[in-house]
């Protein structure tokens, strides 16, 4: 029926929705049908059929295309605009100067695997292909994605296996990556009282009779009673998950005796039962109290004080992070070393770098 938490909202999840419309085609403005296709506003900046196989760049002779760098950049550009950013002239340029070196660093991981005799298998090549067919709503939209961008069905499973074998070599460079747990302890000691203080924390349970102000008095009276004998069930030493399970009409808690978990101060908890819950015991009962949703009876089913998390208690997460983070620091370095000795050429002045150019500014 409902829980006396605060709602919230995930403004990333909100933006992961709307990326998700832009790809499969289903925006739409001005009052105007929606779009039928995933390209929709792309149009205007479209490189013709004869450019989109223009190289741009070399990686040890081996071309990039126009074509893969547009592709890259829009989509990046869309995930932008769905964080409600804009872009002018110069932040186009940027953009697809970054889609360039990132695909020419994915070109050298390629040539890196191929080197090593690395090969993706075909159930993670064909897994690559099902989650990006996931992004149209229909067959239709998919095979306008491909007119749209001239490529062949072919084409893309041939890009989709050479980005997982990319991802391979990736994974392969990662899992060498041993942590020194040494370091991750003294960082554990240093950091413990700013990072792993853990708040003061109350384990709640209700009983509600649902009556909200706009129901009837005999609904009303109704509801009261019946918290009223819940609360005299409770007084006689009755146990108060028998109670809730028995009494409550809070359809989600009533058949786990009313438990609501454990709260902190100012978390998802609703105020009114916030501001009982850390002024009452361990097996204390409230009095009965009114909300907008009905009567309520609330108990405190444990508590604990503020703490500092144990090594042991974190250690999985540190050492996950730690181990996240040195991987990514030794892929880097291994791509900065692929890059210095590569040989790479630029046949586009305007996306070759340029100094302070290497993000793309948004003008919103």
């Amino acid at each position: 029926m409902y829980r006396p938490t605060r709602a919230t909202r995930s403004c990333s999840t909100l933006a992961l929705l709307l990326t998700a419309a832009l790809l499969a085609g289903c925006g739409g403005s001005g009052g105007q049908a929606p779009e039928e296709n995933p390209f929709a506003g792309m149009d205007d900046d479209m490189p013709s059929a004869e450019d989109m196989v223009k190289p741009v760049a070399e990686v040890n002779g081996v071309p990039i295309l126009a074509r893969q760098v547009w592709i890259f950049s829009e989509l990046e550009k869309m995930k932008w605009i769905a964080n409600g950013q804009t872009f002018d002239e110069n932040a186009e340029i940027g953009l697809r100067r970054l889609a360039l070196r990132m695909i020419i660093d994915d070109e050298l991981m390629i040539q890196a695997a191929k080197a090593e005799s690395l090969e993706p298998t075909p159930e993670l090549i064909e897994q690559r292909l099902q989650d990006m067919r996931a992004n149209f709503g229909s067959e239709a939209e998919y095979d306008q994605y491909l007119e749209r961008a001239n490529l062949t069905q072919e084409q893309i499973e041939e890009e989709t296996r050479r980005r997982v074998l990319s991802s391979v070599w990736a994974a392969a460079v990662q899992s060498q990556v041993q942590v020194d747990e040494k370091q991750i302890k003294a960082y554990y000691e240093e950091k413990k009282w700013e990072q792993f203080k853990q708040p003061e924390q109350v384990r709640v349970a209700f009983i509600m009779t649902a009556a909200g102000p706009a129901d009837p008095p005999e609904r009303r009276e109704a509801a009261k009673a019946k918290i009223e004998a819940a609360k005299a069930l409770l007084d006689d030493g009755q146990p108060f998950p028998r109670i809730a399970r028995q009494m409550s009409e809070d359809a989600q808690t009533a058949p786990n005796g009313g438990d609501l978990g454990f709260h902190v101060r100012g978390g998802s908890l609703l105020k009114e039962f916030e501001d009982l819950a850390f002024n009452m015991e361990k097996g204390e009962l409230s009095p009965i109290f009114e909300t907008l949703h009905g009567y309520n009876i609330l108990t405190v089913v444990s508590k604990r004080e503020e703490r500092v998390l144990p090594y042991d208690e974190v250690r999985p997460t540190l050492l996950s992070a730690a181990g996240q983070v040195e991987a990514n620091r030794v892929l880097n370095e291994k791509i900065t070393v692929l890059r210095d000795e590569a040989e790479i050429k630029y046949l586009d002045d305007e996306l070759a770098p340029q100094p302070d150019s290497a993000q793309p500014a948004s003008n919103g």
